[in-house]
């Protein structure tokens, strides 16, 4: 076709659009759609023909009016250093149809993958004799092969994969395959939902399918409640990991016992070797494993890492293997349990010996000792990652249950509530002894990070034992609604285990009627590592508030502090404002109402909002805070409190006034 054409049409592109009223609509004010010119292209070593360069460069010179489509595309041998300008100047959404031939240099294939990836109407792909003619070490194989492959989660329309010759690929087609099948078209998932409507064919076909089948028909089986195909599944499981707990949103019994089935018939049958199944994990936590068909990765069971380790487990063994791992997390509340942790538990007890049954999260609420100790002889101790013992325990119950922390020694976060004592000021020689006992296992705890103590009543006086047995130092402490004593308080900035804290909340603790310079040290030792500082509800006045400033100015990390219900004075509050308005990182800062606000303790609205916005204007003129409040003392009469933020929220008082 005479090259001339393309001028002829550059002519009526130039056109002003005002002469076409049918190009522009009525109206005349529509842009004129961008002009699609559509051509196969052939890129191989060496420039492009006469007219193909000519189109190439006509386009560009009408950047804005016109795009450069390609149904069809095929790139020989090293044409991607020649024509990386034509593929920048090409609609890459537009090819349909995509052939990688003869590319004998690894580096091309590094170098089109950001290309292939942004072919997302991709549906027929042909890659014909890749193989290497350079030298690469394994690791920059796998790298080159890994970021071509991690393309193919973008091509969403792909149904058509041919592979010719692919040398190159050699060992990592399960990458390839395990990224394609990310794009899988509603037909093949058609397909795998008929095969499970015939129950009998899909389990007599577990043992065929391709493992990467194995995560949409385990789903799609859980999802019905198929409860013999996912026994056969899990007796043939091709993962490292199993985690189930991930698709029980609604426990259902029935699928519990189809699991626990599976693991069952895979204890008491010859290991198949295509079973790699090493952890079922119960814990209802949103786990990556479920959506790596559906676009996300997982790294634990990519295509990498499951190679790696079928390589390591066909050495030879010289030991057993090792016993399955169930992992679970435990919440037990007013001494019951939901029908699926108690089938579960009852399951466990008499297979204790030949798996291994993991918790890495026990929260115990309102239970007998008794009862705890007999779920703690399921589970191995050292497993227990973090433990809630909310038990309103007396101190023989606790001392009873003393052994068993001494042996969760990996446990990172002990939060203890509700610990009594009926004569809180005195107590006999064998409670003390029950209190030591108790508090001498912290000193196993080699791995705790997170100390919280709520309305917990019998310890003071003997915070001393407590922290001479910390080894480690505390990323959080949190005593809260408790009773110290004077000593107690003496003792927390003398513990090396208290230097590093990021987080302290001592709020329900009524520092007023105590020796505060305790306090003030510990702040001032720690102004490096401090994120969050919480005194909510300690009865702290000016003078408390004046102590602190030093300190609280220099804590370059602080994110988060709680003055809540503390009676400060509005000068006071004003220097505090000032000082935390130069903490950079600051999110979060609740501060009290002034003092001001008040008349015999009932608080005059006008004032409030009033003395509020006189301080949020103070803090503004530093820099502009995220989340700040300024909130009254609770209501005598809802119990609740007026707060003044970007908005004022009243308490149900004032409201019905």
């Amino acid at each position: 076709m005479p090259l001339k054409m393309w001028d002829t049409w550059s002519v009526f592109m130039a056109h002003d659009p005002s002469e076409n009223p049918a190009a522009v609509g009525e109206a005349g004010t529509e842009a004129r759609p961008l002009l699609k010119v559509v051509i196969d292209l052939v890129l191989k070593e060496g420039p492009l023909t006469s007219a193909e360069s000519f189109l190439v460069q006509w386009v560009g010179q009408r950047e804005g009016q016109t795009r450069l489509c390609c149904n069809k595309l095929q790139i020989w041998s090293m044409a991607i250093s020649y024509h990386r300008g034509v593929l920048e100047r090409l609609d890459l959404d537009s090819i349909q149809e995509l052939s990688l031939l003869c590319m004998n240099n690894p580096t091309c294939l590094l170098n089109f993958s950001p290309y292939l990836g942004r072919m997302r109407n991709l549906r027929s792909l042909l890659l014909s004799s890749l193989w290497s003619g350079v030298f690469l070490t394994p690791v920059e194989k796998d790298q080159i092969i890994t970021q071509f492959t991690s393309q193919f989660v973008k091509l969403k329309h792909l149904q058509s994969l041919h592979l010719d010759n692919v040398f190159f690929l050699e060992g990592h087609l399960d990458q390839l395959f395990w990224m394609s099948f990310q794009t899988l078209p509603t037909l093949v998932q058609l397909a795998l939902q008929s095969l499970l409507r015939v129950e009998a064919l899909a389990i007599s076909a577990v043992q065929d399918l391709p493992w990467v089948l194995f995560p949409p028909v385990f789903k799609e089986a859980f999802n019905h409640r198929q409860t013999n195909i996912l026994r056969a599944m899990v007796a043939v499981w091709p993962f490292p990991c199993l985690p189930v707990g991930s698709l029980m949103k609604n426990p259902h019994l029935e699928t519990l016992q189809a699991v626990l089935d599976g693991v069952d018939l895979l204890l008491t049958q010859v290991w198949p070797r295509s079973c790699k199944l090493k952890v079922v994990d119960f814990r209802a936590v949103n786990h990556n494993f479920w959506h790596v068909w559906g676009g996300a990765e997982d790294h634990a069971c990519s295509p990498q890492v499951i190679r790696k380790q079928q390589k390591l487990e066909d050495l030879p063994k010289s030991e057993e293997r090792q016993p399955l791992k169930i992992i679970v997390d435990i919440c037990l509340k007013f001494c019951r349990l939901d029908e699926c942790h108690t089938h579960l538990l009852q399951w466990a007890k008499p297979r204790k010996k030949s798996l291994q049954f993991c918790c890495p999260k026990l929260q115990m609420k309102v239970l007998p000792v008794c009862t705890i100790i007999e779920i703690l002889k399921v589970f191995e101790p050292d497993t227990i990652q973090e433990l809630e013992l909310n038990s309103r325990w007396r101190l023989e119950a606790l001392a009873h249950f003393a052994p068993y922390l001494g042996q969760m020694r990996n446990l990172q976060k002990f939060l203890m509530a509700g610990v009594y004592v009926d004569h809180c000021l005195r107590k006999t020689f064998t409670e003390m002894e029950y209190v030591h006992k108790f508090l001498s296992q912290f000193s196993k705890l080699n791995c705790l990070q997170h100390l919280y103590m709520n309305q917990v009543y019998s310890f003071s006086g003997h915070m001393d034992h407590l922290v001479r047995c910390l080894k480690n130092p505390l990323e959080t402490l949190s005593i809260t609604l408790s009773l110290v004593s004077q000593s107690d308080l003496n003792l927390l900035p003398q513990c090396q285990s208290l230097w590093q804290l990021k987080h302290l909340n001592l709020s329900g603790i009524p520092l007023f009627f105590f020796h505060f310079k305790p306090i003030q040290i510990l702040l001032e030792s720690i102004t490096a590592t401090l994120q969050t500082l919480e005194f909510e509800g300690c009865e702290l006045n000016d003078s408390h508030i004046t102590a602190l400033l030093p300190g609280l100015s220099q804590c370059s990390q602080l994110t988060k502090i709680n003055f809540y219900g503390n009676g400060i004075s509005m000068l006071v509050l004003e220097d505090l404002v000032h000082r935390t308005a130069k903490l950079r990182q600051l999110t979060h800062e609740l501060y009290p109402a002034p003092l001001e606000c008040y008349d015999n303790g009932s608080l005059i609205l006008d004032r409030f909002i009033q003395l509020c916005s006189s301080l949020m204007t103070t803090l503004r003129a530093i820099r502009q805070p995220e989340k700040v409040s300024f909130g009254a003392g609770f209501c005598s009469g809802c119990n609740e409190r007026c707060v003044y933020s970007l908005e004022i929220k009243l308490c149900s008082c004032w409201q019905s006034d």
